[in-house]
């Protein structure tokens, strides 16, 4: 039996798609079967669904999976860990598994660390080409870029982009917290969204690594998070994690900048 990967859980915000932190699917071709991926507070859980009905059928363990995702060809899962000390030392971790075409059962391939003080790292976004992921660590406001090998394994930190700044809520905006990161599909770009300082940082992404194009700021205290591109790569859309309110870009390639629309 073998199995093709379905997109994430995604609702519908005007013309573009913000996607949940909902389970991953895979479906098996031929076949009314599939199998579902997803995180729990310790594990991520596998489960084999036909015919309407849901079962668990493998729990591998995890610490805190906060975000995970598959690559384009489905041999492989890739998962951040939400934690603030990995091995003795202050910082997140990342994991990869290898998905058995057989029944999409997980092996792990490799856990490894991330950059010192990235902490509680809050969601992980994998190269089209899928050869990097890229972090954004929001206890440490940093970014991590690691390369992935034709194996799936997962080499060590090449780049952390440090960010600064703040917010006007002292409380949760008391310095900066990059929260959801996405790539253009050009893989020639990634933008971020930082909840923490008020902004949405638009970065050029060049074989593992990122320069800072332009930072936009957003209303003051609405702190930017979830965050969405269409599949043109030609319009964002952000919601703010302390507003109801969302936020609409549009992203000119051609002179590579982001605009509110």
């Amino acid at each position: 039996m073998t199995f093709a990967p379905l997109s994430r859980r995604t609702f519908l915000v005007g013309a573009a798609v913000i996607s949940t932190c909902g389970p991953l699917r895979m479906r098996a071709s031929g076949s009314g079967r599939s199998v579902e991926y997803s995180g729990t507070a310790d594990s991520i859980d596998v489960y084999e669904a036909e015919a309407g009905q849901k079962r668990k059928v493998q729990s591998v363990a995890s610490r805190h999976p906060s975000s995970i995702t598959l690559d384009r060809t489905g041999r492989y899962l890739f998962a951040v860990n939400k934690i603030d000390d990995f091995e003795g030392l202050p910082t997140g971790s990342i994991e990869s598994y290898r998905i058995e075409p057989a029944d999409g059962h997980l092996g792990l391939v490799s856990r490894v660390s991330l950059s010192l003080s990235a902490t509680m790292p809050q969601q992980l976004a994998l190269s089209p080409d899928g050869w990097f992921v890229v972090v954004a660590a929001y206890g440490g406001g940093v970014y991590n870029v690691l390369p992935v090998l034709p194996n799936g394994e997962i080499g060590s930190v090449i780049q952390a982009v440090k960010e600064i700044g703040r917010g006007i809520n002292g409380y949760r905006q008391f310095s900066a917290h990059p929260h959801s990161i996405v790539f253009h599909p050009s893989g020639k770009f990634l933008f971020g969204t930082d909840e923490g300082a008020d902004r949405v940082n638009v970065f050029r992404f060049d074989d593992g690594n990122l320069t800072c194009l332009q930072r936009v700021s957003t209303v003051p205290g609405s702190g930017p998070a979830g965050l969405a591109i269409s599949s043109s790569g030609s319009q964002l859309v952000v919601k703010h994690a302390f507003s109801t309110s969302l936020g609409r870009y549009r992203f000119h390639s051609g002179c590579e900048l982001l605009t509110s629309c």
